[in-house]
């Protein structure tokens, strides 16, 4: 054989020549040591992601730096930052009843103010007349009505067993009967209550020609 034939190959590729190169050039090498990969606390080193495990950080940060906006209003909340305490939302206030208006009173007593509608009460059971009163004026309100008379009745006279306590109850639980003047007394209390009283401005007593001590005259709200 010439002497121009390669030397054998070793199985990693090089020749003799080239292995004993490499092995040179190898033993001049310093092995540095390998860093050791220090994970988060809970991380699977099978499974971790240092580039994923940076950017979501980042993304927890920025989060953090930034204020909360309310999608309602648009505007920074600060109920939910950090180091402050939580600020509750203050629910809208209950308006009060307001005096009746001696003017229209006089008016709508001499007829110079029309009442737009009349409920009347007569007969009826607390609860029924609670539903009624709550279902006549909202529907007058969404109607757009400004004056209504509420009918109560004065109730009729006092007799044997009204007033007696227990009497009272038993005829009431009984035969369904309530104390006299019930309803006269209890619809200004119901109309004071925050359902109605966001309805109402004021009411005072109707003319003897409206029914007077048994009847009511009850302004109401304007729509928004």
């Amino acid at each position: 054989m010439s002497g121009g034939k390669r030397g054998k190959r070793f199985r990693s590729g090089l020749t003799p020549d080239e292995q004993a190169l490499w092995d040179h050039a190898a033993a001049s090498m310093t092995r540095l040591a390998k860093a050791k990969l220090r994970l988060p606390d809970g991380a699977d080193p099978a499974t971790y992601d240092a580039d994923a495990f940076q950017a979501a950080m980042a993304g927890v940060q920025r989060r953090a730096a930034a204020p909360e906006t309310s999608t309602r209003t648009g505007k920074a909340s600060s109920a939910h930052l950090p180091g402050l305490p939580t600020v509750p939302e203050k629910k809208p206030r209950t308006p009060e009843l307001a005096a009746f208006d001696r003017k229209s009173a006089k008016r709508l007593r001499a007829g110079g103010i029309e009442i737009e509608a009349r409920l009347d009460l007569h007969g009826m059971t607390q609860d029924a007349a609670h539903g009624e009163l709550r279902r006549f004026l909202a529907s007058c309100h969404r109607r757009g009505l400004k004056w209504v008379l509420v009918i109560t009745g004065k109730g009729a006279p006092r007799r044997s067993g009204w007033g007696s306590g227990e009497d009272d109850s038993f005829d009431a639980a009984m035969f369904g009967r309530q104390p006299p003047g019930v309803l006269r007394r209890n619809v200004p209390i119901w109309l004071a209550a925050p359902d109605l009283a966001a309805l109402v401005v004021s009411h005072t007593q109707a003319a003897p020609n409206h029914g007077g001590e048994g009847a009511m005259y009850v302004e109401l709200r304007r729509r928004g």
